[in-house]
């Protein structure tokens, strides 16, 4: 299962050696691209509330705006609602993920350390603004901050942590209706970064409190190796829509559903609730 995720990592490097790719990140700051293009992307998709100086770093992922940009859109769009500001880095650096997928076994230690430098010198550049945290888009980012600084660092959150935490008191609802809950595979996470967990049952814990919700929990499957298995096992248990809380494998899973079954990220389906219910930032 992890050499699915292997050639994917290899399928984004597009023809570039590591050294190659290291350059591209030392020059751009990004795996995939520019930060011009990064920017086009965020305004295309309305993505436009990020202040000069907050004390929320929002850091996007270098593929999640071209992957998901939806899913950004909706976590920034809750945070909106519940009167949270936040701000983003121009210059954000990669976590080194895609190259530590295409490791050896000689040389992951020390591209995983390049990758954590990178993050450290994220934080240190939101801290300039003012920022007290930075707030994870991709699950990916997310799970390396994790494992190279700790669950409880509260200098690291992952956006879906984050808004939940800002939920807590919140008492949504939701229309009957039965959904299919995949938490993730975390294939590479449990391998390359085993510390770097995400909670996993906090949000399906969370997703149990909401009124009106009937909940299916779906095989713990490879979304790489097989998400057809996920997806027809929540048609055949009957759900009416998928819901995932991590962010790479929810657009894989959507992709391979399309036309068949709703599938959202937790955070559109949280939106969708606080709208629902009518309750937003005083």
């Amino acid at each position: 299962m992890l050499e699915d995720w292997k050639r994917a990592a290899k399928a984004l490097a597009c023809g570039r050696d590591i050294d190659e790719q290291w350059q591209d990140i030392n020059t751009n700051h990004n795996h995939a691209t520019t930060g011009v293009l990064t920017a086009g992307v965020l305004g295309a998709h309305g993505i436009v509330n990020f202040k000069d100086k907050a004390e929320n770093c929002i850091i996007l992922g270098c593929y999640r705006p071209f992957t998901t940009p939806f899913q950004i859109r909706d976590s920034l769009a809750l945070l909106d609602l519940l009167g949270i500001e936040y701000m983003r880095l121009p210059q954000e650096n990669c976590c080194g993920l895609p190259i530590v997928l295409q490791s050896s076994e000689t040389t992951i230690a020390a591209n995983k350390a390049r990758g954590r430098a990178l993050l450290q010198k994220n934080l240190e550049e939101a801290q300039k603004k003012g920022a007290k945290r930075l707030v994870y888009c991709c699950s990916s980012c997310a799970q390396v901050a994790f494992d190279s600084f700790g669950r409880d660092n509260e200098n690291h959150r992952y956006i879906v942590d984050y808004l939940l935490d800002n939920l807590e008191q919140q008492k949504l609802e939701h229309p009957a209706t039965k959904i299919g809950y995949f938490p993730g595979c975390n294939v590479y996470g449990k391998i390359l970064y085993p510390q770097g967990r995400l909670e996993r049952k906090r949000y399906r814990s969370f997703l149990n409190r909401i009124n009106g919700l009937e909940i299916t929990d779906l095989p713990i499957d490879c979304c790489r190796s097989a998400p057809a298995n996920i997806v027809n096992a929540a048609k055949a248990a009957g759900c009416q829509q998928i819901i995932c809380p991590c962010a790479g494998c929810y657009a894989v899973i959507r992709n391979t559903a399309r036309n068949t079954i709703p599938v959202y990220s937790i955070e559109e389906f949280l939106l969708r609730c606080l709208k629902e219910t009518g309750n937003t930032a005083n």
